[in-house]
């Protein structure tokens, strides 16, 4: 019993980093520098030369580098990781003082004790993997570039472990173990903090960088839509000149095997009641002929006129392109098809878009799960149709069935005034 008294600190906090190596990606061999850290730091906790807290510093350091040989992540993540594995470590320790001090002291010495922190640091780890660490299986980019949250996330694991040895250990000498457990769970709570500015801490990091992309990615499509506005006028100003020539019969060969070259174009163009749409349409479609893509259109425009050109472009411009990358794998050039209709519904607008989809794509919770390899830089399309939709008070919602993709998008007509 006493062996397992001598290691369970190291054990504990081994095992409270475990739950990390579910979720982040790890190094080539990433288990020799594991397992030699786990020994090391056995071998160095055996001895303990240094005094007092400086004890628990080394071994934070060691372990900075430890994990730093372990995961594939940056600094900040490995900050991240060790600081909530210390706090965890920290909690169960804390918890299971708190109740052999309650129940009976003696306790301390025995399995009971062990036991306890065990069975804390698993309850502990399995609500922060499904409340947080799971999703970093499907987007495993952990950012936390926030210096004070960090800070002060290791600051309260500092001043912990400082109480513990100034102020609860001269309380064990003289046997106060109420105040004792009062002041762990003191410790208890500040560990609790920094573990939830450290979430706080990547959450929020990870928004912020979102929001700077979408942002660059409305700014891109901006840029485009006046590329495609000042095409369309040359497609207009080019068909205008054309029916004047006819008119006066004033076209030689040469002009008549333009027009019929350029049919296509000249039938592409909308007028839809909303020249912002009419742009993306006329750009969407002539890309649509590229791939033999038949793009049929019912929209009033005119409903869409709340919207600010860029977000309409963009929007439109998103939702199509998603529909041309589907449908263009395709190979039967009679099922490439996509709809799309904008009109009113009661007090509402809807946008309704479908595609032909052969493969059923994996849908959860209003989200499409890419299959792409890069999963960090896809679906920021949909993201950016969401954040336009949400801007709006509009809602949206996605369902695939009997081959057919739907977007569903609804405005509230009031909008429109």
């Amino acid at each position: 019993m006493q062996f397992i008294l001598d290691h369970e600190y190291v054990a504990t906090l081994y095992i409270s980093l475990c739950v990390f190596l579910l979720c982040f990606p790890k190094r080539k061999y990433f288990y020799v520098p594991f397992a030699v850290s786990f020994l090391l730091i056995e071998l160095y906790w055996h001895y303990r030369p240094l005094p007092g807290p400086l004890d628990f510093l080394f071994i934070y350091v060691f372990v900075i580098a430890s994990v730093f040989l372990i995961f594939d992540i940056n600094i900040f993540g490995v900050l991240f990781i060790v600081t909530t594995t210390f706090c965890v470590q920290h909690i169960a320790y804390k918890g299971s003082m708190i109740l052999v001090t309650l129940i009976d002291y003696n306790l301390r010495g025995e399995l009971f004790y062990v036991l306890c922190q065990v069975v804390i640091i698993l309850i502990m780890n399995t609500i922060i993997y499904f409340t947080y660490l799971k999703k970093f299986k499907k987007d495993p980019d952990l950012e936390i570039n926030n210096y004070y949250l960090l800070t002060v996330a290791i600051m309260i694991l500092l001043f912990n472990i400082i109480v513990s040895y100034f102020v609860e250990d001269p309380l064990l000498e003289i046997k106060r173990y109420d105040i004792y457990s009062l002041v762990n769970l003191y410790s208890i709570m500040g560990s609790l903090a920094g573990i939830v500015i450290l979430f706080m801490s990547s959450n929020e990091t990870k928004l912020e960088n979102e929001n700077k992309m979408l942002e660059v990615v409305l700014k891109n499509d901006e840029k485009k839509y006046e590329l495609a506005k000042i095409t369309q006028e040359q497609i207009n100003i080019k068909y205008h000149d054309l029916k004047h020539f006819i008119k006066e019969n004033k076209i030689n060969e040469d002009e008549v095997l333009e027009i019929e070259q350029n049919g296509n174009v000249f039938k592409s163009i909308y007028y839809t009641g909303n020249k912002a749409l009419d742009v993306v349409l006329l750009e969407k479609n002539l890309a649509c002929l590229k791939y033999d893509i038949h793009f049929l259109t019912i929209a009033d425009g005119s409903l869409l006129n709340f919207m600010k050109i860029n977000h309409l472009y963009s929007m439109f411009s998103n939702l199509i392109d998603n529909a041309i990358e589907c449908v263009s794998k395709i190979e039967d050039k009679e099922k490439r098809i996509i709809r799309l209709m904008v009109s009113k519904q009661r007090n509402s607008v809807l946008i309704d878009i479908e595609n032909t989809c052969l493969e059923k794509p994996d849908i959860k919770d209003n989200e499409i799960l890419t299959s792409k390899e890069d999963k960090s830089n896809h679906g920021f399309g949909l993201k950016s149709i969401k954040n336009i939709v949400k801007r709006y008070d509009g809602n949206l919602l996605i369902s695939c069935e009997n081959e057919k993709f739907v977007v569903k998008i609804v405005f509230p007509l009031k909008n429109t005034d």
